[in-house]
């Protein structure tokens, strides 16, 4: 601050120095003492009360509030309220400091006390507002293929106060549900509207968005062309594309992606489509032969009568095509041509080929033979047994009448030879004119009587084993021996003594076969056994336990087909039935060489489940037997049973007489996993 002057105005409130200098340059101040110019009291303030300040909660309301804190000492104010710059007369209710039910704004003030001095806010009060409710873009994906159900629709909303909730309908169906989503899928074809509903309880719905399907993608055959002569490739078909969405892709088992293909042979044409969106369909469709196409509907041979004669004759009945028709006859054995009509005559024993033209060129061949009888009769005695020679051939030329030799392949030059083996024998005769006739006939040998007796066999003490030679022939005979004394003369026997069995097959021709087998015994005794339920319920799962005596080497379970198993080892099997039925459950016990099977029967009965129940099933399905022993076995009738569950259960278990499946011990205990409960039978 710097000022010149005898007197100074315009001063604010403050402490002044001041310098005076005359002509000469002399000088006087006051420094040190300065002159204080005061101001009065702070007259009027004007500041926000912010915790009374409310913003509006929806677009267009108007319940903001604010409020201001006056300091005044001068009197009564005069308040003077403004909104965007511009007067602004308070809502009902309001007071000159707290102003109600405002719209969102920029509002200030300008108070002014009785000495003219006016207080404003340094900023102004914004009551502020969420931006409109709305959505701003929709996203629809309609049906790709016809009866699918791939429609989607996403909205986009802005606005309001999140988080938004949403909720679909769909016209028409009462029981459509979505998530609380903006976007939906999988939806079939219909109208679709959503509301949506932001923090502040403002809602809103949307338009009607459709979701359409395009039509069926079908294939329309609009010809097809047959094909105008066998052999050729002359079809064609032309079809039309309709429905799904297009562009179209054709393609055709050949290869061809046009609508129309020709150059077709006779056969089946599948045509695949696919649309824009994927969508595919396929037909298969035939070219065949022109309707009325050349054919021969009959032909009528007549043989040579006699040994080189040319009485032979053949005649053709034609029908179809175009007439007239061009015939071409063709001897094939010297391709000479001999005829062009539909009969021809005079035939020696050949192979004749006709080629057959109609008007349209098209054209259809045919063989034909014509045959002779042979000047050589023969007579054939076959073989009896497998392995014999006592076969015949016997040959007789012209009936008798002439001079003729013969030279055999065995060395024999009659007409006849005898004591022939199976194999080829062939004749070379002379005497027919200038002809040597050669001929060629087999002896074929029968097949063996056959006996598949096995390898040989091992018993245990106790056992017996089964043997059988029976052969396919109701009136066989049969003689079994053996070193041991043994003899039946039964196709089947059962034996429990070692030694080596033989037997001797003859059939009704007299064809005899002999075959031996040797049955072992093991000086060691096998009893195969096991525990189980003979009569349980469907989808229940029951466990099989092995007690064969004394323990075997290996166990095999063979189950029906039906049999579903859970588990199986060396000592037990666990199974169960979803069929009701009566089956057969095996279980083959080996020792050393010898082995026994033991058989029962199981009856599985229908169970009626409650809806109670269900879970329970549902957890027995599930495998809750983690371990089950029994041991020691064998036993002298006191053992354990130990049963380890996955999860804690209630358990039950019943011994049984195998043989009349009385029930000799049941215990039943609970509240555990693992059990281990003793039995003294």
């Amino acid at each position: 601050f710097n000022k010149s002057g005898a007197n100074i105005t315009g001063l604010f409130a403050g402490s002044y120095e001041y310098t005076i200098t005359d002509q000469n340059n002399c000088t006087i101040n006051n420094f040190g003492t300065p002159i204080e110019v005061t101001e009065p009291p702070i007259g009027i303030e004007v500041s926000e009360v912010t915790a009374s300040h409310i913003d509006n909660i929806v677009f267009g309301g108007n319940i903001g509030v604010l409020e201001i804190n006056i300091i005044n000492n001068q009197g009564t104010p005069l308040f003077n309220w403004f909104k965007e710059g511009n007067p602004f007369t308070p809502p009902n209710g309001s007071t000159d400091t707290k102003l109600i039910n405002l719209e969102a704004g920029n509002y200030s003030i300008e108070v002014t006390d009785i000495d003219g001095c006016i207080a404003t806010l340094t900023q102004p009060i914004v009551i502020t507002q969420p931006d409109l409710l709305e959505i701003q873009n929709t996203t629809i994906t309609n049906v790709s293929c016809k009866d699918l159900d791939d429609g989607k629709i996403t909205v986009n909303v802005s606005g309001g106060i999140q988080p938004y909730t949403y909720l679909w309908t769909k016209q028409g169906d009462p029981l459509f549900s979505r998530p609380d989503d903006p976007t939906i899928d999988g939806l079939q074809p219909g109208a679709y509207t959503v509301t949506i509903t932001d923090d502040s309880n403002v809602e809103i719905s949307s338009a009607v968005y459709n979701i359409i399907q395009p039509d069926l993608l079908d294939i329309t055959i609009v010809s097809t062309t047959p094909v105008l002569c066998p052999g050729d490739n002359t079809g064609a078909i032309n079809v039309v594309i309709t429905g799904g969405t297009p562009p179209y892709t054709i393609l055709w088992q050949d290869g061809q992606t046009t609508q129309e293909i020709q150059n077709l042979s006779v056969g089946q044409y599948n045509i695949m489509v696919q649309d824009a969106n994927g969508c595919t369909t396929d037909k298969t469709i035939p070219v065949v032969n022109q309707d009325n196409q050349i054919q021969i509907q009959n032909a009528s041979l007549t043989n040579v009568s006699a040994y080189e004669g040319n009485d032979g004759r053949i005649q053709l009945q034609l029908q179809g095509g175009l007439q007239p028709y061009t015939i071409n006859w063709v001897r094939l054995s010297d391709n000479t041509n001999i005829g062009n009509t539909t009969v021809i005559d005079n035939l020696i024993a050949d192979q004749y080929q006709v080629h057959i033209t109609d008007a349209n060129t098209c054209t259809i061949q045919q063989t034909y033979e014509i045959t002779q009888p042979d000047i050589v009769d023969v007579t054939i005695k076959p073989l009896v047994c497998n392995g014999d020679c006592d076969a015949e051939i016997e040959i007789e030329v012209n009936k008798g009448n002439g001079n003729f030799t013969y030279q055999w392949n065995t060395g024999e030059t009659t007409d006849k030879i005898t004591g022939l083996c199976a194999g080829s024998y062939t004749v070379t005769i002379q005497g027919f004119g200038n002809k040597t006739l050669v001929r060629t006939y087999q002896i074929t040998d029968p097949k063996p009587v056959d006996i598949n007796l096995g390898e040989d066999r091992f018993i245990c003490l106790g056992q017996t084993a089964s043997f059988s030679a029976l052969i396919n022939d109701p009136n066989a005979a049969y003689q079994w021996t053996a070193q041991n004394g043994f003899a039946s003369n039964l196709p089947q026997i059962t034996v429990d003594q070692p030694g080596e069995y033989t037997v001797t097959v003859t059939n009704t021709k007299g064809c005899t076969a002999t075959s031996s087998v040797i049955l072992h015994q093991v000086d060691a005794q096998i009893n195969a056994e096991f525990l189980y339920a003979s009569q349980v319920f469907t989808n229940e799962k029951f466990v099989i336990i092995d007690v064969t005596y004394p323990i075997p080497d290996q166990i095999q379970w063979v189950m029906p087909e039906q049999a579903s198993i859970v588990t199986q080892n060396q000592d037990l099997i666990e199974i169960y039935f979803e069929k009701p039925g009566e089956y057969d459950i095996s279980m083959i016990s080996k020792l050393g060489n010898c082995q026994e099977v033991f058989t029962q029967k199981v009856l599985v009965l229908q169970k009626e489940i409650t809806e109670d129940q269900n879970q329970d099933n549902q957890n027995q399905q599930s495998g809750n037997i983690k371990e089950f022993s029994v041991y020691p076995n064998p036993s002298d009738g006191k053992f354990f049973v130990k049963v380890a569950l996955k999860e804690q259960n209630d358990i039950s278990i019943k011994i049984f007489n195998l043989a009349n499946n009385t029930i000799l011990d049941q215990k039943k205990q609970s509240g555990k996993k693992q059990y281990e409960i003793p039995f003294t039978l």
